[in-house]
């Protein structure tokens, strides 16, 4: 996939980044995040993940639809946050395109009464993509010799 666009790009880094910080408003206690395995649609455009129907977090976005996701791979130094209108629903369906092997460690299959579905409507994005861990701290060096802003790569905000 040829990301041209910075929208094409924040899509492409999500898919390939594939792990999320999904952070909520638990209502009375600020910000809570936690790491989250995402399934990336850009033809849906959005970005699910599979939650216990008792979890926390079901509930603060019950409370407050607004999310925000961080995506990180340092060691390539490739960098999304999003953020967007989350759902949390039971779709039998919709889970089992989205099923991977590894989610039976947490439901027993796509008909499981706890699975719920958060689905993520991503309103604006940013990613940071740089060179890699050595070509980074090459750039600082040089720039810092120089006196200069580093180069650290391409970076772009964007609507979704």
């Amino acid at each position: 996939m040829s990301a041209t666009e910075p929208v094409d790009k924040v899509w492409k880094l999500m898919s390939e980044v594939g792990m999320a910080m999904l952070v909520t408003h638990a209502e009375g206690e600020g910000m809570r995040a936690r790491p989250m395995a995402a399934r990336v649609e850009v033809d849906d455009n959005a970005i699910y993940f599979f939650t216990d129907a008792n979890a926390p977090k079901d509930q603060e976005i019950a409370h407050d639809s607004h999310v925000c996701l961080a995506f990180a791979d340092p060691k390539a130094s490739r960098f999304v946050s999003i953020t967007g209108m989350a759902e949390v629903f039971a779709d039998a369906g919709l889970a089992e395109r989205l099923w991977r092997a590894a989610d039976k460690a947490y439901f027993s299959g796509v008909t499981d009464p706890k699975l719920r579905v958060i689905r993520v409507t991503p309103d604006r994005g940013e990613f940071w993509e740089g060179s890699g861990m050595l070509s980074t701290f090459a750039s600082l060096l040089r720039a810092g010799a120089r006196h200069e802003r580093p180069k650290l790569g391409e970076t772009a905000k964007v609507a979704m």
